[in-house]
């Protein structure tokens, strides 16, 4: 099947996941609280995957599948932003790299939190 070229699904990935020309600030801030929902649903399929089930597979290649779906337009998105400021895209490397960072410490100050032994 052949889209056509004035086709929203062809203007939605063309606007959505090229890595050159402007995000207005206003875009990207729409962009990041609109993506707040798809982690939502990333999180509720998680939380139902993780109560076991007959589904529970399919509720983790469903999420897995949203996440995947939404990293590239999000890097899309942190590139343009940062060549609009100036900056370079490879600075979102370090944007993530910082983010997985702050998780992992913020994980091992609550494990060093706990007052009893975890058996």
């Amino acid at each position: 099947m052949i889209i056509a070229e004035d086709a929203p699904i062809r203007v939605l990935i063309r606007n959505h996941l090229d890595f050159k020309g402007k995000v207005s600030r206003k875009r990207y801030l729409h962009f990041r609280l609109f993506s707040i929902l798809p982690i939502c649903l990333i999180i509720w399929l998680q939380h139902l995957a993780s109560q076991g089930g007959p589904a529970a597979l399919e509720y983790t290649i469903a999420s897995c599948l949203i996440a995947v779906l939404l990293i590239p337009v999000d890097f899309s998105y942190m590139i343009r932003r940062y060549h609009d400021l100036g900056k370079s895209g490879w600075y979102c490397i370090i944007n993530v790299l910082a983010r997985n960072i702050w998780f992992a410490a913020l994980a091992v100050e609550i494990f060093l939190c706990w007052k009893e032994k975890i058996e």
